[in-house]
């Protein structure tokens, strides 16, 4: 013990770095309790309706919950009416002057929580997703905690200092020569440095993480630390097995693992320079190069697995995140699987306990064999590498039948399950799109980002960057560690890759109207334009062929040799694909179902529809929905469809509105029908 309180008054008594530590916590401490507090709503009394709302129903869904909130949406539906009818009641005589304005300052109030309103209808509707997990919650308050709770450039700088100081302190006096000759020296004298530093490096960094936590506490009320994390949307995707609290905790962790880390890489580069300067630069590099390897161009997987200290940090999510928000520039934690979690650290340790093996010799005046050093991080990174490129290549299959897309509404309904899954709560700045589903899993377009969905679990994680940003005014990512620097990105690749269709052996399709048809390679980054074109419609992969209509022109593709050919001289409005034949529905013949096998119609009623039932196929028509086969049609029913989305063995999925309310219609072949309201 002695030993590490001698090392202790060496570097923080006689050194003054103890002066240094109180000015950064201090500093830290100013910075946190002065940061801005923001509200969910556009007023403080709405934002005091929205609060003691959120306070009645906080925790676990109930119906009571439920019938609460809806009969605050019915008080406020009926608000302006009620508003309205108050006068004529009053000259009427109806009511009297104080009860006119006890009535009217009532429903001003229900009317001015309008938006509290709706906020409170879209709690009730994610934590009806899942009422195991998705908790009732003022959902800010924990959002800015962890949204602000990310890396921080002043301890960062300490800890360059303190690690950089501590190792030049001894070879400015000689030391690593005398502890050299001497028996306690060669013993522990390393040791006891490099354990001081990385102490004190791991009690800051809790130290900040407590300052921050208490900062937050006094600014928001923090409820809620035992619900399930998942209870904020922009964790969704969080194991569910952990608490508000415990996601904290963890990152907390991973905070003080990424720090003390960064400490013992300093210590080494000093070590080996023995200089202060080259020593920082190489350290700020370390930090430095992977936020610009990130911020430049990063395929998929490779952005969990760069063992680097910083690029670790970064990777767990503390410093650039998933969603950007204009009033701060802050970042939302990357949602990262557990796996990805535990290679990274795994791969940081193990890193940073060979060089503290190292530094701590080097310190005692010991000499070392750095070829085992330099073999074992060596093997490691080539292993992690590897498993990078192998995880970044992906295959597809077909769409999984268990599924029915609608795109139109952006969602997918799971016939199993019988409910709707959303595509809208990846927790970005912008709107999620569903581009195809494959197997059990759907693949989402949000802006630059793909990410891939589990639709059994609805987990989320980040599938491939299809975008480059590049900053104007940052400087090797450096507008991550200073918000105040960012500045404008430039997508280059999302005019060509705009709306996502589907995939096939590791690579992404997109189509849109004005680019035509464009591929992206997941392994390289790569952008081609497989077709051009400037109104190519109704694009769809089936097998190794790709099938669109450029100016109605019916055209097929080989996604492997590129060729395309026409398929008819007629002019197609929509198609379907089976194993057997393809059908089309012509234009130059009203509308009419025609084969690429037959010169004549095989369905002579006019069809805004059609979609494939194994051999077979479904035809929705203004007289009703068709079952058709080459000799035969059958009316399956009358109805009138808004769209036809899908056909199986058993059932037919289309849309319907009613009352201006839009229904998913699923009708047997007997033509017996469920409906179910899109919400």
């Amino acid at each position: 013990m002695s030993i590490y309180i001698a090392e202790f008054k060496k570097i923080f008594i006689k050194n003054k770095m103890l002066i240094l530590a109180l000015l950064v916590i201090s500093f830290c401490v100013f910075s946190e309790f002065s940061s801005n507090t923001y509200t969910t709503m556009s007023s403080i009394n709405t934002q005091k309706y929205y609060d003691s709302c959120i306070e009645n129903i906080s925790g676990k869904y109930s119906d009571e919950k439920a019938n609460y909130i809806n009969e605050l949406k019915g008080e406020f539906s009926g608000a302006d009416a009620k508003l309205s009818s108050l006068s004529e009641e009053l000259a009427k005589g109806k009511i009297t002057a104080d009860d006119y304005l006890k009535e009217y300052t009532e429903y001003s109030s229900v009317k001015a929580g309008g938006y509290a309103v709706t906020a409170l209808q879209n709690d009730l509707s994610y934590v009806k997703k899942d009422i195991d997990h998705h908790y009732f919650i003022d959902s800010l308050n924990w959002t800015q905690v962890f949204q602000n709770f990310g890396f921080n450039f002043v301890l960062m700088l300490f800890v360059l200092i303190l690690s950089v100081n501590s190792v030049m302190v001894e070879y400015k006096s000689d030391m690593t020569v005398i502890n050299s000759v001497s028996k306690k020296g060669r013993q522990s004298g390393g040791r006891g440095k490099m354990l001081t530093v990385v102490a004190f490096t791991a009690l800051m960094t809790i130290l900040f993480s407590i300052i921050h936590l208490v900062a937050y506490s006094q600014k928001y009320d923090l409820t809620g630390w035992n619900y399930p994390i998942q209870s904020l949307t922009a964790y969704s995707g969080v194991s569910k097995d952990m608490t508000i609290g415990g996601g904290y905790l963890l990152v907390s962790i991973i905070k003080v693992i990424g720090y003390c880390s960064f400490a013992v890489f300093t210590m080494l580069f000093t070590s080996i320079f023995k200089k202060s300067v080259p020593a920082m630069t190489f350290s700020l590099a370390v930090v430095l190069v992977p936020m610009y390897i990130l911020n430049s161009n990063t395929e998929a997987q490779s952005l969990y697995l760069l063992p680097f200290p910083i690029g670790s940090m970064i990777s767990t999510g503390y410093i650039m995140g998933t969603n950007k928000e204009d009033f701060g520039e802050n970042y939302f934690f990357r949602e990262v699987t557990i796996s990805q979690l535990i290679a990274v650290l795994s791969v940081l340790v193990v890193v940073s306990v060979l060089m503290a093996i190292y530094v701590s010799r080097k310190m005692s005046g010991k000499t070392f064999n750095l070829k085992l050093l330099k073999k074992a991080p060596a093997f490691v990174l080539a292993l992690i590498m590897t498993f990078t490129m192998c995880s970044c290549s992906g295959d597809f299959e077909n769409a999984n039948e268990g599924y029915v897309l609608l795109k139109d509404y952006n969602l997918i309904y799971s016939k199993a399950d019988k409910y709707f899954i959303k595509a809208d709560e990846i927790p970005t700045d912008y709107q999620g799109y569903i581009g195809f589903v494959d197997g059990e899993c759907a693949y989402i377009q949000n802006e630059g980002t793909i990410y891939e969905m589990n639709l059994k679990t609805l987990e989320k994680s980040e599938f491939a960057k299809i975008s480059t940003d590049y900053d104007s005014d940052g400087f090797l990512g450096l507008e991550d560690l200073v918000p105040s620097l960012s500045g404008a990105g430039v997508d280059t690749n999302m005019s060509l890759l705009s709306y996502l269709e589907g995939g096939y052996k590791g690579r992404l399709y997109f189509s849109n109207i004005e680019n035509g048809i464009s591929e992206y390679n997941i392994s390289n980054g790569t952008v081609n334009i497989l077709v051009a074109g400037a109104d190519i419609t109704n694009f769809k992969i089936a097998g190794n062929f790709g099938y669109y209509l450029n100016s109605n022109k019916f055209m097929k593709i080989n996604l492997d040799t590129r060729e395309e050919t026409l398929l008819t001289t007629n002019l197609v409005s929509d198609y379907a694909v089976t194993d057997e034949d393809i059908f089309y529905i012509n234009q130059m013949d009203k509308n009419y179902v025609y084969s690429l096998d037959t010169s004549s119609p095989v369905f002579s009623i006019p069809c805004k529809g059609i979609c494939a039932n194994e051999n077979n196929i479904v035809c929705s028509t203004a007289k009703g929905i068709f079952k058709i086969t080459h000799n035969s049609s059958d009316l399956i029913t009358k109805e009138n469809t808004e769209k036809l989305y899908s056909a199986d063995e058993k059932y037919i999925y289309y849309s319907t509105y009613e009352n201006d309310t839009a229904y998913l219609k699923i009708c047997n072949y007997n033509g017996i029908s469920e409906k179910i309201e899109i919400k």
